[in-house]
């Protein structure tokens, strides 16, 4: 008779509400290394109903070998988790780990569940000493989870060094990494978890320390100048928000890529899912690279809930949404439905999920925010996952395009594009392309040196105007200047102030008044090497383009896409302005174009 499964159950406290607990006990990796298990090497299982599975090998104390197949966690935010592993050798057959929240008093009481099937009757009296060791471990952990949570530092004395040498070297450009940020950064470094540096997020950073987000991206970038942080280029799974390919310069990056986790080929977009990720720099502080949690709930920290689903049954999920948009999907499968919380008391706070083989679909298009229930009914043939994520998955991400905007970039990294012939996707773009009005004329009139000093300082108003709305100016082409922006809005104010700069210009007797042509337009474009630089080609850049040449002087046209943005109509409420709509038939477009001719007013 094989032996009976054996339970153990224990609670731990922690003064703090369990919101904020969450992010401590809900980061497995973490939790893991501090209570002193492997780290552990992770691969797909093969075989049969192994689509979801990972294999983890470990070595207990260097020496011991274990193995198991590890199903998918399941886990409602802030509430609990719990994961189901099975041994291939070792003194058990199957672990059963799971970790509830629960509010209690002006705190949390975390209750952890241990179930284990031991493999013989022999190995069933080790249990209990493996299961206490367990416990002890993972109270080592929380212990030092409290002290986080209490803003203690157990390790800042020992990382003083860090701090001190992260400071010096930052004080060495100054001009770069402004005294505050400095500081900061020095202390983040010095004081932050191994984890947390492993892929460092200045967009992330700036949140916390609620500072402006293009400053701290800049600061990070002044920090690699200064020999404190490392940059590399990771292209993120659009599914479980993982890595899907890293690389070390933008040389190496490939326009697509293939998520280990999701086993699923991914478009890698440079304004969307190729994030700037920092680090520390390695003489500076060695961040291991180990795994010891790969799929834990924090790994996924945009997945709201998991829930395991059997072939055929019907389960209830219950979780709590905020306002905004959600999927809810299987991963690695495809098929995906999308479901609002609204903040309104007269929606409903339940829906139907109906999972079936190639499809996933939700009853409602919204559900009131708060407590909802989900009645998942599955129909697939085989068992799976279903996760409910936020929409905004790569909003702490700063992305290429982030980092390509910002004007130290190309003095940090100027020789680093992308591989001749390799074309990176980006998903939305503004594009402004300008020229001067009479150029030819200007250089006959006034002569040659005199013309060529005027467009040169032109030049110099306008690359200062593009740098201070965050643009990049990606070529000049005698006269023209074609620049990028994450934004239309930043795109249109740049251009009304290179007019406001070029027409202050002082000019020589002769010249005439300068007057600067411009046109925007936004929208999906190729980025691609181009003459050992990056440069931005498709109809996106072409019809900004073919815009700029309907402009007259003194004027910015814009497609009637950019005239209705939200960000553009701000910018020019802030101007005094005429506009005028019309159309136009563009060289190498078949329909008519609508357009809109914005004039600013004289000193605007």
């Amino acid at each position: 008779m094989p032996p009976s499964e054996k339970t153990f159950v224990w609670t731990s406290w922690f003064d703090a509400p369990p919101a904020r607990v969450w992010p401590f006990v809900a980061d497995t990796d973490r939790v893991n290394r501090r209570a002193g298990l492997p780290a552990g090497r992770y691969a797909r299982a093969d075989g049969p109903g192994a689509r979801d599975l990972w294999t983890v090998r470990q070595r207990f104390q260097g020496l011991v070998p274990v193995a198991y197949d590890e199903e998918p966690f399941e886990w409602v935010e802030g509430e609990g988790f719990a994961v189901e592993r099975r041994f291939r050798h070792g003194p058990v057959t199957r672990l059963l780990v799971d970790t509830r929240l629960a509010p209690d008093g002006r705190g949390t009481r975390v209750t952890t569940t241990l179930v284990a099937t031991p493999r013989s009757h022999f190995t069933a009296f080790l249990v209990p000493a493996l299961v206490a060791s367990a416990r002890r471990g993972h109270e080592r952990a929380y212990d030092r989870a409290r002290e986080a949570l209490g803003g203690v530092d157990p390790d800042g004395a020992a990382r003083g060094g860090v701090r001190r040498r992260a400071a010096e070297r930052l004080a060495r450009v100054p001009d770069v990494v402004p005294a505050p940020l400095a500081a900061r950064l020095a202390a983040h470094l010095a004081a932050a978890d191994g984890a947390d540096l492993r892929r460092m997020r200045p967009f992330a950073l700036a949140d916390a320390w609620r500072c402006p987000r293009r400053e701290v991206l800049a600061a990070c970038l002044g920090a690699v100048r200064a020999g404190v942080l490392e940059l590399s280029w990771e292209s993120l799974c659009p599914h479980c928000r993982g890595s899907a390919a890293r690389a070390r310069a933008l040389a190496e990056v490939r326009g697509r890529a293939r998520c280990p986790s999701c086993d699923v080929e991914v478009d890698v977009e440079l304004d969307r899912s190729l994030e700037a990720v920092f680090r520390p720099a390695a003489d500076l502080r060695t961040v291991p690279d180990d795994v010891w949690c790969l799929a834990g709930p924090r790994a996924t920290p945009h997945v709201a809930a998991q829930r395991r689903l059997r072939a055929g049954s019907s389960t209830v999920l219950e979780l709590v949404l905020a306002p905004g948009a959600y999927r809810v999907r299987c991963p690695r499968r495809a098929g995906a439905a999308l479901l609002r919380a609204e903040d309104d008391a007269t929606l409903p706070r339940e829906a139907v999920v109906d999972v079936a083989d190639g499809d996933v679909a939700v009853s409602r298009a919204a559900v009131a925010a708060g407590r909802v229930r989900l009645d998942v009914q599955c129909a697939a043939r085989d068992d799976r996952p279903l996760v409910v994520e936020r929409t905004a998955w790569a909003d702490e991400a700063a992305t290429a395009l982030d980092l390509l905007t910002l004007p130290g970039f190309h003095d940090v990294f100027a020789d680093d594009v992308l591989a001749p012939g390799e074309r990176i996707a980006v998903r939305r773009v503004a594009v402004l392309f300008t020229d001067l009005r009479g150029s030819t004329s200007l250089y006959r009139r006034v002569g040659d040196a005199a013309a060529y000093a005027l467009v040169r300082e032109h030049f110099r108003a306008q690359r200062a105007a593009v740098a201070r709305h965050g643009g990049m100016v990606v070529k000049t082409i005698g006269d023209a200047v074609m620049a990028v922006f994450r934004s239309a809005g930043d795109a249109v104010a740049a251009a009304l102030e290179m007019h406001r700069e070029v027409a202050a210009l002082p000019v020589p007797d002769g010249a005439g008044a300068l007057a600067m042509k411009a046109g925007v337009h936004r929208g999906p474009s190729i980025a691609v090497h181009a003459g050992g630089r990056l440069d931005f080609f498709g109809t996106t850049a072409n019809l900004a383009a073919r815009a700029q040449h309907e402009a007259r002087g003194g004027d910015v046209v814009l497609t009637a896409d950019v005239a209705q943005d939200e960000d553009v109509r701000d910018v020019l409420a802030g101007v005094a302005h005429a506009a005028e709509p019309f159309r136009a038939a563009l060289r190498g477009f078949d329909a008519e174009t609508a357009l809109v001719r914005v004039v600013p007013a004289a000193g605007g």
